[in-house]
């Protein structure tokens, strides 16, 4: 066994995986090296042990997960430059060729967007027809709506105050009319009382 074989089974310690490398230590154990019997005997480089330690402990569904995911996720409450970045992961994960697959992916890309977003895309002058066109026009409509969207707040905000500054003119209106009402009363009441 090399040095590197032996520094990355002196690592694992946990479940699954050290019930693996006491079963690999004991099957090593049982052929020793006759030349140095306190060594044991190597069957291959590091690179086969690496190998097989990889397919033991990968995920075998990885790909089958990631198309489940890919019909299952949607955007949400994320932007499409967040929604763009974990598509493509995904998409990654998958290993599909995007170039031969692209009707596929475009059909998935457009279920998992907003329908505010994917109804804007599909009633456009030109629909995109490769999936970077799809992730481009998606993300230029996704800005475009949310720069709306703080234009309204803004607005919103505004009116909102001038309702107030309003309600506050009235209310001052209204105080300043019962002050000049009340100045008349007094001003009668004291002439009523002069001529009494």
């Amino acid at each position: 066994m090399d040095h590197k074989t032996g520094f990355v089974l002196s690592h694992i310690k946990s479940w699954d995986a050290k019930r693996w490398k006491e079963q690999y230590l004991k099957f090593r154990e049982a052929a020793v090296d006759q030349n140095h019997l306190y060594t044991l005997v190597t069957s291959g480089c590091f690179t086969d042990f690496e190998n097989k330690l990889r397919k033991l402990f990968s995920n075998p569904y990885k790909k089958e997960n990631a198309l489940q995911q890919l019909q299952k996720i949607c955007q949400e409450k994320d932007t499409v430059d967040q929604h763009n970045i974990t598509f493509q992961l995904l998409v990654d994960h998958t290993t599909l060729n995007s170039l031969l697959n692209t009707d596929v992916l475009i059909q998935y890309y457009a279920n998992t967007l907003n329908h505010h977003i994917r109804e804007k895309i599909l009633t456009s002058e030109t629909i995109p027809e490769t999936l970077k066109e799809w992730y481009q026009k998606a993300a230029a409509f996704d800005n475009a709506y949310q720069r709306l969207k703080g234009y309204q707040f803004w607005r919103r905000r505004r009116q909102k105050r001038a309702s107030q500054k309003e309600e506050e003119f009235q209310l001052l209106r209204r105080i300043k009319i019962l002050r000049v009402t009340n100045v008349n009363m007094s001003i009668r009441s004291l002439a009523l009382q002069l001529l009494s």
